[in-house]
């Protein structure tokens, strides 16, 4: 989880300009007298993902710790994987836990294979059923960031945040980002710089 490892190769990803974002971090107003109500929630649906999950995991974690903890959830639903996707993200329940995140874990066996269109919005919808069945914990204009199985950096994250809030817009939607640049038996990182 720690950007800084440098044990596999990963998508290097800038550092970013703390001042642009620093309102994101302001806390939620609190509602019904003393409820903290959290500004954030982080929606993913994953599969086959365990090349991904270092940056994707790592880059969601440092945007939850720059947006703080306590403005945040995170739901995570993993899918019929067969490469150690579900075990990883099944371990980083107590490690996530212990640093103040609110993690939300579950799988299902739902196929997108399958009647495609109505498997993806069902697996959409299972990431949000933490935020539907406790609403009440939740800011009303919250924002949701839905990702998948991508190499997005914190500032990326970040970004997409600011757009919603800059452009007043219901959504706001990224480029894809992936490892897709190969050198000989050397896979290289690449980022997809288009906003």
């Amino acid at each position: 989880m720690s950007p800084q490892d440098q044990s596999f190769p990963r998508l290097e990803c800038p550092a970013p300009d703390a001042l642009r974002y620093e309102y994101l971090a302001e806390p939620a107003p609190k509602s019904n007298g003393e409820i903290e109500q959290k500004k954030y929630f982080f929606a993913l649906d994953l599969h086959q993902c365990t090349h991904i999950l270092p940056r994707l995991m790592g880059s969601i974690v440092e945007a939850i710790h720059f947006l703080g903890p306590e403005n945040c959830a995170l739901s995570v639903v993993e899918g019929r994987s067969t490469d150690g996707t579900f075990e990883i993200l099944s371990l980083l329940q107590q490690n996530l836990t212990n640093v103040g995140i609110e993690y939300y874990f579950e799988s299902s066996d739902i196929n997108p294979n399958q009647s495609r269109i109505q498997a993806l919005a069902d697996l959409r919808n299972h990431a949000l059923k933490p935020l539907r069945d406790n609403f009440d914990r939740f800011s009303q204009d919250i924002t949701v960031i839905f990702l998948n199985d991508v190499a997005i950096c914190m500032e990326d994250i970040l970004e997409l945040i600011h757009q919603r809030m800059f452009q007043e817009a219901v959504m706001t939607c990224a480029m894809d980002w992936t490892y897709v640049c190969c050198f000989g038996d050397t896979a290289t990182p690449s980022r997809n710089t288009f906003r």
